[in-house]
């Protein structure tokens, strides 16, 4: 019979010694990498979770927002806006790319029908 605390090599084992260990070693750790592998897809699921969560947090959500309805398309939140391409004019309207913006306000102060507008 095999005894796992004598620890003995492989080649001082007879072949039948040998098989026994062997079954011993799959029998005992087998187990143990079934449960490695439902632990790292474990960690794997969670990491995951977790930088979706960031990057959910990390988009920026802009305050300034134009009123299709009211606006025009006449361009000066396009004139006075100290961003290149923060504010364009596309179909008549104006359009913010939220990425560009700054939020400094000089649009919102500038427009004469009050389509940019600023939620609090």
């Amino acid at each position: 019979m095999f005894d796992p605390a004598l620890k003995t090599p492989n080649s001082l084992l007879s072949e039948a010694e040998a098989s026994e260990v062997s079954a011993f070693r799959t029998k005992k750790f087998g187990r143990r990498k079934s449960i490695c592998r439902k632990f790292n897809s474990l960690i794997s699921i969670f990491l995951i979770l977790f930088f979706l969560t960031i990057s959910i947090f990390a988009l920026k959500i802009s305050k300034i927002y134009i009123e299709a309805n009211s606006c025009v398309g006449c361009g000066d939140c396009v004139l006075v806006c100290p961003i290149v391409d923060a504010i364009e004019i596309i179909d008549g309207k104006a359009v913010i790319d939220i990425k560009v913006c700054i939020e400094c306000d000089i649009c919102v102060k500038s427009c004469t029908y009050n389509a940019i507008r600023k939620s609090e």
